[in-house]
């Protein structure tokens, strides 16, 4: 055991990491040190995080070529493009012509999209997909122009496909700080305190 211990003053710490410290009587134990750059907690740990939960909750369901470069950049990209394409180059409502095709494209758009997610078993994003789809169709099954059915009916293609992203994100968001506890497993946030 005397082997393993050995004295050795000094009052650097990144040179000697392990230390014991003997005070002596009527000594004042004081930490001396120099005054370091500091960071606040909100908004820079806390926004830093939150983008970083959200990623990681997606590399979480694919690989991470996958999910960390190919989904966020087609998200983006479909942000950038939709706004340029001619289905949507007056802003309309995505209701407002062309209905029988927008239908069938939604339709094979959203069943495409279902079918990926459920492959991979990504239930926390194929819901709130299901969920954005259901709500693009309530104009089409509805056919008013007032109301809730109509101002969804307003809405153009842009406005459908950030909703989503934006649903998503904060889906995965609330998924990787709520609901991951040790070693990435699924916790419900009343069970544990981690």
């Amino acid at each position: 055991m005397q082997k393993d211990i050995s004295v050795e003053a000094s009052s650097d710490a990144k040179k000697v990491p392990k230390r014991i410290a003997f005070i002596k009587a009527r000594t004042a134990a004081r930490v001396s040190k120099e005054d370091e750059e500091m960071a606040m907690t909100f908004p820079n740990l806390v926004v830093k995080e939150i983008i970083f939960l959200g990623l990681q909750e997606l590399l979480h369901y694919f690989p991470p070529v996958v999910g960390g470069v190919i989904l966020p950049a087609l998200a983006v990209v479909a942000l950038i493009v939709v706004p340029y394409f001619r289905v949507n180059i007056k802003r309309e409502g995505l209701w407002k012509e062309n209905v029988t095709e927008t239908f069938i494209v939604l339709l094979a758009t959203g069943s495409f999209l279902s079918l990926v997610l459920l492959l991979f078993k990504v239930y926390a994003m194929l819901i709130p997909t299901l969920l954005v789809v259901g709500c693009m169709l309530i104009p089409y099954f509805s056919r008013k122009e007032t109301g809730i059915a109509g101002w969804l009916g307003s809405r153009p293609l842009s406005w459908w496909i950030m909703t989503w992203f934006v649903v998503i994100v904060v889906v995965l968001t609330a998924i990787g700080t709520l609901f991951r506890g040790p070693e990435w497993s699924w916790t419900w946030p009343w069970e544990e305190i981690y």
